[in-house]
């Protein structure tokens, strides 16, 4: 007897959806890597194959930008919950409400759009509210696991051609039931890939009341395929990238058409050709471009995120796609005031290296004596026919006084402007990199006057820096870093515009690895991609903060395969001893995270 209603033995006994009713009930030839029974068979699943198919349908329509009536949707809250909304066979819609730390589920039916929810009772023997809703809304969930993944994708390949290949219609069918089945009844047996849900024994699973449901408490924040009819959302569906390319993007967005220095122009970020421009950063370029003329211009924007998000990557295509030069300021925890606006600093031995350019060229004795003429040109930039070698002499005997004197009355110290202050007084785009290291919090609040548009600040030699009109102030901010602090409000206040920058999935990780590593290998980078997305999930659930896994680490352990040819080798001294400097945590993670993605290779 299964432990979960939702495979109730009338769920195996259902009809399964017309493509695939030519094939066997069972087989003993297909089964999941999860099935560790002595006598291995897996059996088809009406439920799960009728979810997946739904799933299928919504994911073509969308990502062939065709309408998606009627086929559901399915998004998430905060990273936290999976929100969707699954149309019956009836037509009604089941609103499925999933917690993926708890497991728990909570659903409604209803019969349209405006109509208030019933509570949804598993009626398995009935053919109404099976439990399909609740696959499908475990859909992303399923797809974090490496075979069941796989086989999807075969799966979806045949779909899309009209299932031409039985062979390999029927092997994907039977090991995704499977999968799903030993992943959901038997979740501690199946490590990281196991399915926690808190199915009622009775049936009856707790109802989404309207009152929440209208007030937004289970509107999904990130919608990821479909539309929402019922349990609306707040934000449009998430489109992940530009559809611009990274060559178009660069200079699409100029506030004018300004002449820079060859300084300046080689300040200015060029994007390589595979870089995906991230939807949050052409809506911050899109932005700042569109409110140049306004009276409130948006120039100060903060990208927030985990390490290897793609914050610093961010701030330069926001720089490319201005066409401005590119600065960054990287703050530490004992940073001052003058780190941020300049200090002064003594020349040493008298020289003021900003003049440098200024030493005039001194001709030899030799060349004045053989030709005084271009000697004196050489020296002065004047051309004087009737020089004679003695009066050559003579002048450079009065620029040395003349200098000597200038060295007499010339500081001893000069003052030295930072990053920041060079891009905010000559309209550059400066990146404040991890602000919130910073222990004295106060500090960046003194720079209240610069985050103000086109406002000032006064230096201590009295010199006094006006913003330029162009400059865009960017903060970047980790938020999984032990001692990063909170920002102060007045900060935060200030930003036109405040971004999550999601890790990049594992297809974004693949492309990115594979334009920076030049590794050829593309299904190797993606099983790497694969792992690094289940370290950062079982980092999190098991608050591992010691470390880092993102996007760096990913290049770094491409990079390493690619000289050694091991994988598995390569990540012990890449991605494991970044994650956590826990022998115990590494030993877990390599076992639970790394080991099987290679082992289904």
């Amino acid at each position: 007897m299964a432990k979960s209603m939702l495979f109730d033995s009338c769920t195996f006994t259902m009809d399964v959806p017309p493509e695939f009713s030519s094939f066997p009930k069972d087989t003993t030839v297909y089964t999941s890597m999860f099935n560790v029974a002595s006598a291995k068979k897996s059996t088809l699943h009406a439920p799960t194959l009728r979810a997946i198919l739904a799933y299928m349908r919504l994911y073509q329509a969308t990502t062939a930008g065709e309408s998606v009536d009627g086929l559901g949707a399915i998004g998430t809250q905060n990273g936290k919950k999976i929100i969707a909304e699954y149309v019956g066979g009836r037509k009604d819609i089941q609103g499925v409400v999933y917690t993926m730390a708890s497991g728990s589920v909570l659903a409604s039916v209803y019969a349209d759009e405006k109509s208030s929810g019933a509570q949804f009772v598993h009626k398995g023997s009935g053919g109404k509210d099976t439990g399909t809703a609740f696959f499908f809304a475990l859909m992303p969930v399923f797809m974090e696991d490496a075979e069941f993944k796989e086989n999807y994708d075969q799966l979806y390949e045949q779909f899309i051609a009209g299932f031409p290949g039985e062979n390999v219609t029927e092997e994907a069918i039977f090991k995704l039931c499977d999968n799903v089945y030993r992943r959901v009844e038997n979740p501690l047996d199946c490590g990281p890939s196991g399915v926690k849900i808190e199915y009622p024994a009775t049936g009856n699973v707790r109802q989404i009341t309207d009152v929440a449901r209208k007030k937004g408490t289970y509107s999904a924040t990130d919608i990821l395929l479909g539309e929402f009819k019922v349990i609306k959302a707040g934000v449009k569906p998430k489109r992940g990238a530009s559809v611009i390319s990274a060559e178009d993007f660069s200079g699409k967005f100029k506030f004018s058409e300004r002449v820079f220095s060859d300084r300046e122009q080689a300040l200015i970020p060029e994007l390589p050709s595979w870089y995906i421009v991230p939807e949050q950063i052409e809506t911050i370029c899109n932005f700042a471009q569109k409110t140049t003329d306004s009276q409130l211009p948006m120039r100060n924007f903060m990208l927030r995120g985990a390490a290897g998000s793609g914050k610093t990557e961010g701030a330069k295509a926001i720089a490319a796609g201005l066409g401005l030069p590119y600065m960054f300021l990287t703050c530490s925890a004992d940073d001052e005031k003058f780190d941020f606006i300049g200090q002064i600093l003594p020349n040493i031995e008298g020289i003021n290296f900003a003049d440098a350019s200024d030493t005039p060229y001194i001709p030899t004795v030799a060349e004045i004596d053989e030709d005084p003429v271009g000697a004196y040109y050489n020296m002065t930039g004047d051309f004087n026919l009737e020089i004679t070698a003695d009066e050559v002499k003579e002048e450079i005997e009065r620029m040395a006084k003349e200098k000597e004197e200038k060295k007499k009355n010339e500081k001893e110290f000069r003052y030295v402007y930072t990053p920041l202050i060079e891009a905010i007084k000559n309209g550059y785009v400066i990146e404040i990199q991890e602000p919130t290291v910073i222990s004295k919090q106060g500090v960046l609040v003194g720079l209240n006057s610069l985050l103000d548009n086109c406002k000032a600040i006064k230096l201590i030699t009295g010199e006094v820096i006006e913003r330029h009109p162009d400059t865009v102030i960017i903060l970047t901010t980790n938020t999984d870093y032990n001692g990063c602090k909170e920002l102060n409000q007045s900060i935060v206040s200030r930003m036109n515009l405040i971004f999550d920058m999601d890790t990049p999935d594992a297809k974004v990780m693949t492309e990115r690895a594979m334009g920076i590593t030049g590794c050829k290998d593309k299904s190797m980078v993606r099983k790497m991609a694969e792992a690094i997305e289940k370290i950062i999930k079982k980092c999190s659930e098991e608050l591992i903060t010691d470390g880092s896994c993102g996007m760096r680490e990913l290049i770094s352990w491409v990079q390493s395969y690619m000289i050694c040819e091991d994988a598995e080798a390569a990540a012990e001294y890449t991605v494991l001893a970044s994650a956590t400097a826990d022998a115990e945590s590494r030993e877990s993670i390599r076992s639970t995270c790394i080991t099987p993605v290679f082992d289904v290779m």
